[in-house]
């Protein structure tokens, strides 16, 4: 084994929805110094979410000089910039670099007229055979077909479609450029071949000369320019690698290296990952599999949209929201009265699909419900009722990835802001049958992306070896914790019940049309909205006169 200098520093750009975040390692993974960016999309009232890139232009600049000027002298030992990010936001360039336009984000679901569009030039399990994917709007290639036809003038002028690792990735270096994780999110790549599916754009028609070049994840995508090095301080030359999808990095962070072991990671919504040897797909393509951010290996993964956020709006909207406290919401009061509700939640059911449903249902119009509610339902039934449904929403995504042959989840992984309530920690071991373990790392991600890099600069022979020879030190740490969670037998049963009840109301719901007439009703109300405004603001006018 090659042995990494230890005095060098690797910096990690982990690139998110709401904030971009830089962390120094030196070479024994010990944490030096970080620096963090916040911003927001713009989410639209008709259902679009869009973000300036130079949001993360302005955050990359910012971090890394924060982190620069932290380390001081010592960086002039950074050795490479590891960059991971979100998955599958587009954002169009012209021949000189500069965006054309606001990125369409990941979760903007106004370009799903496209979908049925695509399936009509390609099916969709022949889609599915080469991608991994199922036709959806999350993905990029919807996307790319809507700014074709809705800014004809600006696609005249794009160059290149990049996503937001690569846009950043291009900052940093002037190259445009891509990895197998990534390329794999846009419905355009073929994730056996490794390659741009020429069949696929051609029955698109985009032009592969409009893509990024493609290397494997852990790859050097370029090096940092002398401009760029003037405005952070980082020097030029600095080696940048492209760590990969976030998620993916994320698994790879947390040490999940084989079909037997999953991760799942609760942020603003839940994904649950596993590795294979080779390309795997569900028999009813109800699973995704995309390339991982370990070369040669791929990820079974299903997602729930919306679990974490589900939390964060009953605490903001049904009175735990402090305003005095400059808008701190007291998690511990609703933790206390969770704790305080019976298993079930006295018999309240939620479906946590306030953003639509991906696995294992796959109903952009899916909405949320609570179920079964009576007058002596409490917050606390609330409350607990949305953390329950969570993990029944992504207990049903693990059996879903074990309906795949070539996997067998014997242990979950567990990761994300909603892990530090232990009850939550425990309520998934129940919900999953299987032991759970809480992440001995707290920077999954950016750990990942540095061991991404330690990878490819050729400290280590495999990433394998790379987490070997830190993942001790992680967790010796003093501020990381990790804790075993066991399932009980009576409470697995209890929600394997609860499961079964909330899938029928679901399919109730989905077999009498109710989902599908949810766009007419939202049009009608839109419209409703609008001609109270045309009143209101006739009224005024009359007034005034």
């Amino acid at each position: 084994m090659v042995q990494n200098n230890t005095t060098e520093i690797i910096l990690t750009l982990d690139v998110g929805t709401s904030s971009i975040r830089c962390l120094a390692f030196s070479g024994k993974g010990e944490i030096l110094a970080n620096s963090s960016y916040e911003y927001a999309p713009t989410y639209h009232t008709n259902g679009q979410v869009r973000q300036s890139p130079s949001d993360w232009e302005d955050g990359a600049v910012h971090v890394l000089s924060r982190t620069a000027e932290i380390l001081g002298p010592e960086r002039r030992n950074i050795a490479a910039v590891s960059v991971t990010s979100q998955r599958a936001s587009l954002i169009a360039v012209d021949k000189t670099g500069a965006s054309l336009y606001d990125a369409i984000m990941w979760h903007d679901k106004t370009t799903s007229p496209y979908c049925p569009r695509i399936a009509e030039r390609i099916s969709m399990e022949e889609m599915y055979a080469k991608t991994g994917l199922r036709i959806d709007s999350y993905f990029t290639a919807p996307k790319i077909l809507w700014l074709r036809d809705n800014q004809p003038d600006l696609y005249s002028r794009a160059e290149t479609f990049l996503g937001v690792q690569d846009y950043v990735v291009y900052v940093l270096t002037g190259r445009r450029v891509t990895d197998y994780s990534q390329a794999s999110r846009t419905l355009l790549f073929n994730i056996w071949e490794q390659r741009w599916d020429s069949a696929i754009l051609e029955a698109l028609g985009i032009e592969e000369r409009m893509l990024p070049e493609v290397i494997q994840p852990g790859g050097i995508g370029g090096k940092v320019t002398a401009a760029l090095s003037s405005r952070t301080g980082v020097p030029e030359g600095v080696p940048v690698v492209l760590a990969g999808g976030d998620q993916q990095v994320a698994a790879l962070g947390m040490g999940i290296f084989d079909h037997n072991t999953a991760e799942v990671n609760t942020g603003t919504g839940s994904f649950v990952i596993t590795l294979t040897d080779s390309p795997v797909v569900h028999p009813g393509m109800k699973t995704l599999c995309s390339c991982s951010a370990i070369p040669d290996r791929w990820v079974a993964e299903a997602g729930v949209l919306t679990t974490g956020i589900v939390y964060n709006w009953f605490a903001r909207e049904l009175g735990f929201w402090k305003p005095e406290e400059a808008g701190h919401i007291d998690y511990a009061e609703i933790d206390r009265l969770i704790q305080a509700a019976p298993p079930g939640s006295n018999g309240l059911i939620t479906l946590p699909h306030f953003k639509g449903a991906a696995a294992p249902f796959w109903n952009q119009n899916a909405r949320g419900l609570f179920f079964n509610v009576t007058l002596a339902h409490t917050r606390g039934d609330f409350a607990r009722s949305i953390i329950e449904s969570i993990a029944l929403e992504i207990g049903s995504d693990i059996r879903l990835l074990n309906e795949i042959p070539q996997i067998d989840i014997e242990k979950v992984i567990i990761a994300g802001g909603m892990t530090s309530f232990d009850l939550f920690n425990q309520i998934q071991a129940d919900v999953y049958g299987v032991p759970v373990l809480k992440n001995p790392h707290t920077e999954a991600t950016s750990f990942g992306a540095f061991l991404s890099a330690s990878t490819g600069l050729g400290h280590y022979p495999t990433v394998y070896q790379a987490y070997e020879a830190h993942a001790g030190l992680q967790r010796g740490s003093k501020n990381i914790s990790g804790r075993s969670y066991h399932p009980d037998s009576r409470m697995t049963g209890l929600y394997k019940a609860i499961g079964t009840q909330r899938e029928a109301l679901y399919r109730a719901l989905e077999s009498n049309g109710i989902y599908d007439s949810i766009p007419s009703l939202e049009e009608t109300l839109s419209s409703a909205d609008t001609d109270t405004a045309d009143t209101n603001s006739a009224a005024g006018n009359t007034k005034e006169k």
